[in-house]
């Protein structure tokens, strides 16, 4: 499982003693850019890894990303992923007699294989991509790409810099909301 989280409950005792007169105002704001925050790396994210792995399918890689959200008591958000390594269908398999089973890992199409050994399709175990055990034998094992938890840690880097950049923009637009929502109340 790998767990990407944003907590800024300390980032926000300052802006609390700030704008005391907002009262919980200032907690609606943090929740709301929170929320905006981690669906923007969810969807960035997914963007980063299809950049990096262009055989999988946004829609997958977001399937597997659930968010934790916030709210005004918890003030913090999460995405997470958990899973094992995906079929090698994921991969955009292609087969040719001579050449073998090719699958795209990464951005390139590499031929499959171990030691020698070819992979071949099993149509009986749902058409899932085998390679034998042994030189000699009829033991088989499948073959499967990076698991999506694997391909999320190594995009945290860049998952804190576009977690970053967003609160750095929403935040200050939802505390301003709050700051217009407080000034009308108080004229009224």
């Amino acid at each position: 499982m790998s767990d990407f989280g944003l907590d800024v409950r300390s980032d926000l005792r300052e802006v609390e003693k700030l704008f005391k007169y907002l009262g919980p105002g200032v907690a609606k704001a943090a929740s709301r850019a929170l929320n905006d925050t981690i669906t923007t790396v969810r969807a960035e994210g997914a963007r980063e890894i299809k950049r990096k792995h262009k055989a999988l399918k946004i829609g997958d890689i977001k399937r597997e990303m659930k968010l934790g959200r916030a709210t005004r008591q918890l003030l913090s958000a999460g995405t997470s992923t958990t899973g094992k390594p995906l079929p090698l269908q994921h991969f955009a398999p292609s087969s040719k007699k001579r050449a073998g089973v090719t699958a795209v890992m990464g951005l390139q199409r590499v031929l499959m294989g171990q030691a020698g050994r070819r992979v071949f399709q099993v149509n009986a175990y749902g058409n899932q991509y085998f390679i034998r055990r042994q030189n000699k034998g009829r033991s088989i094992k499948r073959i499967r790409g990076p698991s999506l938890p694997g391909v999320f840690r190594a995009n945290l880097d860049k998952f804190r810099t576009i977690a970053q950049t967003r609160w750095a923009t929403t935040f200050p637009n939802r505390l301003r909301y709050e700051i217009e929502k407080a000034e009308a109340k108080a004229r009224s």
